[in-house]
């Protein structure tokens, strides 16, 4: 997959495909982010809290593998992620998806005694379609422009300032402060359309922002 085929495909696995190579093409933090991912699949589509809670423990560090597979609530999460998600994160979050697709689809197959309809695979269908777009758009708020690269200069201007403020917010879950985050960036040269349309786009940011990271990266 070429930078341009990432930007423009809404094909879940095949992103999740190209994520699954990227650990050894030199791309990093793939599996915290997978993680985060995962995470919030679980609570959007589950209402899974402490499995969520459990695999976002984990994605920072907080656990051991052992500790890990022995807590209390490892049993709530779906088979595919408890078995690979210590020793294989993005067939973990693979598993997932294909998950997920399932339980549309079984869900919605079959006889509705209130309806008095059949329920068919196109109406399955129709309803994975709005839950894959929307995991889609969680990849893209993890993972943003993998090509892109953070001229040092900008964590430099102005004493750090581009610097500070990322990790303000990141420590503090500051999203609000990201659309200023983009003016300073832009102060400081960057002219990097991604970037700067990420800090100022009107969407829901989460921790494990693209851009954050790229400006915490070095080299």
């Amino acid at each position: 997959m070429n930078e341009q085929q990432w930007r423009t495909t809404d094909d879940l696995e095949r992103l999740l495909q190209f994520l699954r190579i990227q650990p050894l093409l030199g791309l990093k933090l793939v599996d915290r982010k997978l993680m985060y991912w995962m995470a919030d699949a679980l609570l959007a589509f589950s209402a899974n809290e402490r499995g969520a809670a459990l695999v976002v423990a984990f994605a920072e560090g907080k656990l051991s593998v052992k500790d890990f597979r022995r807590h209390e609530h490892f049993r709530l999460l779906p088979s595919g992620v408890s078995r690979w998600l210590h020793t294989n994160v993005p067939l973990a979050a693979i598993q997932l998806a294909q998950e997920l697709a399932r339980g549309v689809r079984v869900v919605r197959r079959g006889w509705d005694p209130l309806r008095r309809v059949w329920i068919d695979d196109a109406d399955a269908v129709d309803e994975w379609e709005p839950r894959r777009g929307w995991l889609v758009g969680r990849l893209r708020e993890l993972f943003g422009n993998p090509w892109a690269v953070a001229d040092p200069a900008w964590r430099h201007y102005h004493g750090g300032v581009v610097a500070r403020l990322a990790a303000e917010i990141e420590a503090d879950q500051a999203w609000e402060l990201l659309p200023i985050l983009g003016d300073a960036l832009e102060d400081a040269g960057c002219a990097e359309a991604d970037v700067l349309a990420h800090c100022r786009a009107d969407a829901e940011h989460r921790k494990g922002c693209w851009v954050l990271d790229l400006l915490r990266a070095e080299g």
